[in-house]
């Protein structure tokens, strides 16, 4: 009877029996086309937890908290049973010991076959974070340390990408790795630190002679221009601290690592680069033209305008190619607050034209801000159209 029903619909009948993988289990044993049907789903079992439907998923595959199985192998060293497992469902996240207990017992038992198996897994291997894992491995194993994985990358780019700050320090300290390697997108660890903000990798990879403009790179920016990009400080001030760091190279937009601070709204970022001396806060891009006072006035960062006006070197009416001011920008986007701000610099002109003929109060206007347009209309510096 059992026989001629599906197997989803088996595991549900099973489920309301006070053992349902003993009864399964039993089954398989005395049926081969039962056997077939929901061997299976023993390898997904649990020692504990009861089995669940996933109703989510098209196959109605009945996912298990646990694992047992794959405990069992790994303890036992029965690579056919931890394959079997792994095929069939069962996740280093779902056992109850967790990764590490797990891989240590395959270790330390010497299951060589086993580790081979579990090291395949992308769920298991260092890009996770385990770093007992990656000690055991690099002290018990004739491991390649820096082999290339997952999406091209070797375990030191993860561990510069995830912020693994521990496990990166144990595989630069082998002397094995090489710290300016390239994924398939052009990508160096340095590169993933200083674009995510790891501060301590940072230090560690500069440390180990990481370089802050790898040669024939695929990517367009440089460490600091993503950090830059991304706001991260402290990322910042530690690579602008490097005596080799270029703080003006542009990328492949014609923007310095100060310019996409400022587009950004970075304030800190911002303060930061001033503070080092080593940007021209009137530069523009080589695309448009565009200072950063421009940048930030178009986007409405009146943070970053105070803190550039702030230079007794900045140049507030700086024109673009299209001769359109911070003022005009401002005034086209209706940011009040920016507008205020810039009306407080001194010699800022009101009623210089662009390339169009148009104002900032013109702009104002033609975009509809009526409020900003009284305001322009009320310095004293105004020339009315």
């Amino acid at each position: 009877m059992f026989s001629n029903l599906s197997w989803e619909l088996l595991l549900m009948i099973f489920y309301y029996f006070d053992s349902p993988s003993l009864e399964i289990n039993s089954l398989c044993q005395c049926d081969k086309t039962l056997y077939k049907r929901l061997n299976p789903y023993l390898y997904q079992l649990a020692d504990r937890s009861p089995p669940r439907v996933d109703y989510h998923r098209s196959d109605f595959r009945l996912r298990a908290v646990g694992g047992y199985p794959l405990k069992w192998g790994c303890q036992k060293g029965v690579p056919g049973t931890v394959y079997k497992a792994l095929i069939y469902g069962a996740t280093i996240e779902y056992t109850t010991e967790g990764a590490p207990k797990i891989f240590g017992w395959a270790v330390e038992n010497g299951r060589d076959e086993v580790l081979n198996i579990l090291i395949k897994r992308q769920d298991v291997t260092p890009w996770r974070g385990h770093t007992n894992i990656v000690k055991l491995l690099l002290k018990t194993y004739d491991v390649e340390v820096d082999q290339n994985g997952r999406q091209g990358k070797t375990p030191l780019l993860w561990a510069s990408l995830l912020g693994h700050q521990h496990i990166l320090e144990i595989l630069v300290r082998t002397g094995n790795v090489r710290v300016d390697f390239m994924d398939p997108d052009g990508w160096t660890p340095l590169l993933w630190a200083a674009g995510n903000g790891h501060n301590g990798i940072v230090d560690i990879l500069l440390k180990f002679g990481a370089s802050l403009h790898p040669k024939e790179r695929v990517f367009v920016q440089s460490p600091l221009s993503l950090a830059a990009t991304y706001g991260h400080d402290m990322v910042v001030r530690r690579l602008l601290e490097a005596r080799e760091v270029k703080a003006n190279v542009m990328d492949s937009c014609g923007r310095t690592p100060f310019l996409s601070a400022a587009i950004n709204g970075h304030e800190a970022v911002v303060k930061t680069f001033i503070e080092f001396g080593l940007v021209d806060v009137n530069a523009g891009d080589s695309v448009d033209g565009r200072t950063a006072l421009s940048w930030a006035a178009e986007n409405g960062h009146d943070a970053v305008i105070k803190v550039i006006l702030q230079c007794g070197s900045v140049n507030v009416n700086a024109k673009d190619f299209e001769d359109r001011t911070p003022l005009s920008w401002a005034a086209a986007m209706g940011h009040l607050n920016v507008v205020t701000a810039l009306l407080t610099a001194a010699g800022v002109a009101v009623d210089g034209e662009d390339i169009y003929g148009r104002t900032p109060i013109a702009r104002a206007k033609r975009e509809g801000w009526d409020r900003v347009a009284q305001v322009l209309e009320k310095h004293e510096h105004l020339v009315i159209e």
